[in-house]
């Protein structure tokens, strides 16, 4: 049954993300160029798409986790935040948080580190199950015109994030891990869990 679970996610996330791509392709072949296809998609149609993966680490690092399959499907990476525990991912961040005193320093810092990441790996997708990490991302994604498709965690079945409430607007794919979590977001669909 959590097999079951997480394969609806799964499908969900690949069936959008699919959706997304093959409907920019589509309008490429019919001649309907807009700036955001040319800018994505200019010299690189024959690649698949790049996905980041990034969240901050405890829950959240553990649900992003179950998306290697993605990875393993196209090509990507993951980014956490930099702990004591030993993690598999490309790259790390400033571990931070709303309460953190040092949060504005922090926060700049992975700022120009989120920009040094995407110049160097150009991502087509950023997919993010939270938090305050995934913000510099989600900020490139909307100036380089990118697709962001945000998660929202497990942890919070009858409360919204703060990180949902701020990212929802420009989201292109907005996934909820509970149906009692729609309501808190205009644009949520039900995906099923991670776990």
């Amino acid at each position: 049954m959590e097999r079951l679970k997480r394969n609806i996610c799964y499908r969900v996330i690949i069936e959008r993300s699919c959706h997304i791509v093959n409907k920019m392709k589509r309008k490429l072949e019919k001649g309907k160029k807009s700036i955001e296809i040319n800018n994505e998609f200019k010299g690189k149609h024959n690649r698949n798409p790049k996905i980041c993966l990034v969240s901050s680490s405890g829950g959240h690092w553990e649900q992003l986790k179950k998306l290697q399959p993605l990875i393993d499907k196209y090509s990507g990476f993951f980014i956490t935040e930099k702990t004591q525990i030993e993690e598999n991912a490309k790259y790390f961040m400033k571990q931070t948080d709303l309460k953190d005193k040092w949060m504005p320093f922090k926060m700049l810092y992975n700022s120009i580190y989120a920009l040094f990441i995407w110049l160097k790996e150009r991502p087509d997708f950023i997919i993010t199950t939270g938090t305050m990490i995934a913000y510099p991302f989600y900020i490139l994604s909307i100036i380089f015109h990118k697709k962001f498709i945000f998660i929202e965690t497990f942890g919070r079945a009858n409360m919204p994030t703060e990180a949902g409430k701020r990212m929802e607007k420009h989201t292109d794919l907005f996934i909820v891990q509970w149906e009692s979590q729609k309501k808190f977001y205009k644009n949520a669909i039900y995906g099923g869990c991670l776990y």
